[in-house]
């Protein structure tokens, strides 16, 4: 039996997401960015920090998801951010909620697409980075 001291901690801890989650959420974004020649990929460590405790308060599905929709939004009014990144490193920064998301950008010749790959992602008010920022 949980001591209520155990009980609180493992309420407070940030969910665990599973690899079936993010696959599943990768193939959502992949179909909304579809029009647009983009694949999105979440690698391992961008879920395991998605759970991770310095992200406070933690980084949800939903959260994700509503910074998904901005970059989105920027491409279906014709800005198309993420392709001057082509062969390079960027982040995407959402203001809203402090989110900073680490990509790298590559082109795939075979299916004549933007390969976007979300490395890390992390909750920091003041992230720093030499790498160009797209603000969203």
């Amino acid at each position: 039996m949980l001591r209520f001291k155990q009980f609180v901690l493992e309420a407070e801890a940030c969910p665990i997401l599973t690899a079936a989650h993010m696959k599943a959420f990768e193939q959502f974004v992949d179909k909304m960015f579809d029009k647009f020649g983009i694949d999105f990929e979440f690698t391992r460590h961008f879920r395991e920090r998605m759970s991770h405790e310095r992200n406070d308060p933690c980084i949800d599905m939903k959260e994700l998801a509503g910074m998904i929709q901005k970059i989105y939004k920027k491409y279906q009014h014709g800005e198309k951010s993420l392709n001057k990144f082509v062969d390079a490193e960027a982040v995407i920064k959402d203001l809203q909620t402090d989110l900073n998301m680490p990509i790298a950008v590559e082109y795939d010749r075979d299916k004549d697409e933007l390969v976007v790959i979300a490395k890390t992602i992390m909750r920091k008010k003041n992230f720093s980075t030499p790498n160009p920022v797209l603000k969203v």
